[in-house]
């Protein structure tokens, strides 16, 4: 698998910024929940602590780690998604307390 983020800073998308900015060829910031299947990104950040962030964290989801979305259930809940070579299953509520910056296809 080829990683769209090779050689970039970490935590910067295509423009080299540690915010994303809109637009083609940039990255986007969007909730996990709202990602497509075989769409890839890197977490931005878990808006969660407590017992349930420790938990997100525990099963690799944490800031800087590069996901792909693998599957979605008939009803979109649960999503699996490929961590570190692990399919980890989050539901929609879990999934929506994680931020991912995903990074834009140029239009051709």
């Amino acid at each position: 698998m080829v990683s769209f983020w090779k050689g970039r800073k970490r935590g910067t998308c295509k423009a080299g910024v540690n915010q994303c900015a809109p637009g083609p060829g940039k990255c986007r910031r969007m909730r996990l929940r709202e990602m497509k299947r075989n769409q890839r990104g890197r977490i931005a950040a878990i808006k969660q602590g407590g017992e349930l962030g420790r938990r997100l964290r525990d099963m690799g989801l944490v800031p800087g780690t590069e996901i792909t979305i693998q599957k979605r259930a008939p009803l979109y809940d649960p999503v699996a998604l490929r961590v570190m070579g692990s399919v980890v299953s989050l539901r929609n509520n879990e999934a929506d307390l994680i931020e991912v910056d995903v990074e834009e296809e140029e239009a051709a």
